[in-house]
């Protein structure tokens, strides 16, 4: 059975110890195969196969030199170390061409990655660890900012600053929602005009505020008359409630001087809505009987 490590639950100290001791011997016995040549035993560890070939095909076995298997073995290394100075040289080039025009941080920080997997960990120029940094701390800038309420003028010069850098952080896309979403704020708010006011569409203005960081006057207008809409349209009578029985129906009433109260309300408020519609309209000498839509 198996011993582990009661501490991390992985393989014991005695286990490692005794694993090392396997490979030492079997390290020892190849080089011993090898007549106790370091070339050989290189070249064979290179080049398995030719090893396999020599103990399987006696019949015509490969006569190489330790000579010739020095060169063999300098060759493969020259071969190896080319490679790697190519995908180096190529993954620079590659990244110069990202940082020629602005690049998302996302694409950016994928292809470091890539180059991290080739070997490449200390390989980041000090000039783009430069700009990694900037942009982190700009874009932190863009974070308090957008928690915040400030004027369209001050969101767009927050913008042209974000243009200047050439990594694009997520903040910055965020920056650019979130001046679209103030822009429709406003256009919805100038469709509003000078009233009456949608109640709805007021309702839907005065929502979309809370997901733009838009500082705007006017919120305050059109929330007051929300407001003050909804408490009177609580108090109003349900005048599109109808006392029905098998023969006749009959209406909610209220005195006329009341009825005239809530037509001026109304009319203060300069709102549209269902409730607005369905109440009952009246001449201005009207007489001051109890008053119904009938």
């Amino acid at each position: 059975m198996k011993s582990l490590s009661p501490e991390t639950g992985g393989p014991s100290v005695g286990m490692l110890m005794s694993y090392n001791n396997r490979m030492e011997e079997q390290a020892i016995h190849f080089l011993h195969k090898m007549n106790y040549s370091f070339t050989k035993a290189k070249f064979y560890l290179l080049f398995p196969t030719l090893m396999h070939w020599n103990e399987y095909s006696a019949d015509s076995p490969l006569e190489i030199s330790e000579k010739e298997m020095e060169e063999k073995i300098n060759f493969y290394i020259t071969q190896m170390q080319e490679t790697k100075t190519s995908q180096h040289e190529k993954w620079r080039n590659e990244l110069q061409e990202l940082l020629n025009s602005r690049v998302l941080l996302s694409r950016l920080s994928a292809f470091i990655e890539q180059g991290k997997s080739l070997g490449f960990k200390n390989e980041i120029p000090d000039f783009l660890k430069e700009m990694l940094s900037k942009t982190a701390a700009f874009s932190k800038e863009i974070k308090q900012k957008l928690h915040q309420k400030t004027t369209m003028e001050k969101l767009e010069d927050l913008r042209r600053q974000s243009e200047e850098y050439k990594i694009i952080s997520n903040e910055m896309l965020e920056l650019n929602e979130s001046i679209e979403r103030s822009r429709k704020w406003l256009e919805n708010m100038n469709k509003l005009g000078s009233g009456p006011y949608n109640l709805r569409e007021l309702e839907i203005l005065i929502n979309d505020y809370k997901n733009v960081p838009l500082e705007h006057e006017d919120y305050h207008k059109y929330k007051k008359i929300l407001d003050e809409s909804r408490d009177f349209l609580d108090k109003l009578p349900n005048f599109a409630k109808l006392n029905k029985t098998r023969h006749h129906s009959t209406y909610e009433k209220i005195p006329i001087d009341t009825a005239r109260q809530y037509a001026e309300k109304m009319a203060k408020l300069n709102v549209k809505c269902e409730e607005v519609t369905l109440f009952p309209s009246f001449p201005k000498n009207f007489s001051s009987k109890p008053f119904s839509r009938l």
